[in-house]
């Protein structure tokens, strides 16, 4: 049971709210002083908006009208759906394969001429043989396979521990030659090599790739572009 001290502590210790007191006088000025001061902002925002008007000048673009599109998306060649390497050969058709043929090979033989007398060249690199178009297709899907399944390092997916080691890839090329071919593989001769354009290197292969996508797939009206 609270006694008389605790009562009086209590009762002191509360805060007291100030309050503003108004009369009615004073009310009636103060709700006038609002009303003009709304307005004159009133005003103000009305003639600001006025000159806002007068300078407006209508945006002038050269961009392209998008045309008129299906409802729905559609792949234009009629193949089996279900095969993913017949969708995959889609957009990296035989030409573009035989474009990174062509210009790997090219680069291993410019590097090999530049560092024929240097001792420093391992035995197998002296090996090389030249890489294929159907080499190429599995050096791809190699390099699929490793966006989806991850590891510390490229060198253990060839690894002895099941718990690192792809058999598939393990199946499909060996290490050394996977390394080799990703050591040199190209897309453009490096001899032409253009100052003003720093993406010249893959420009080729951008044009070809996107000129397959225009070729097998029709937009909808509807599109969504991740990053």
């Amino acid at each position: 049971m609270e006694s008389d001290d605790d009562f009086e502590f209590l009762r002191n210790s509360r805060r007291k709210k100030p309050r503003i007191l108004y009369s009615s006088d004073s009310e009636d000025e103060f709700l006038d002083a609002i009303l003009l001061n709304r307005e004159e902002h009133d005003e103000n925002t009305l003639s600001q908006f006025m000159c806002d008007q007068q300078d407006w000048s209508p945006f002038i673009t050269d961009c392209v009208p998008f045309k008129k599109y299906n409802q729905e998306y559609r792949m234009l060649p009629e193949i089996d759906y279900d095969n993913a390497f017949s969708i995959y050969k889609l957009f990296l058709c035989d030409d573009i394969i035989d474009l990174m043929v062509l210009e790997t090979n090219k680069y291993y033989e410019k590097c090999a001429l530049q560092a024929h007398s240097s001792v420093t060249i391992r035995k197998h690199k002296q090996q090389w043989k030249p890489t294929t178009r159907d080499e190429m297709h599995i050096f791809i899907g190699i390099l699929l396979i490793m966006g989806v399944v991850k590891v510390p390092e490229i060198r253990l997916y060839w690894s002895k521990d099941p718990m690192f080691s792809n058999e598939r890839i393990k199946s499909a090329m060996s290490r050394e030659r996977y390394l080799d071919i990703l050591q040199y593989w190209h897309f453009s001769d490096g001899d032409q090599v253009c100052s003003n354009d720093r993406l010249f290197k893959i420009n080729t292969l951008v044009e070809k790739i996107n000129r397959n996508f225009q070729k097998v797939v029709k937009p909808g009206k509807e599109l969504t572009i991740d990053e």
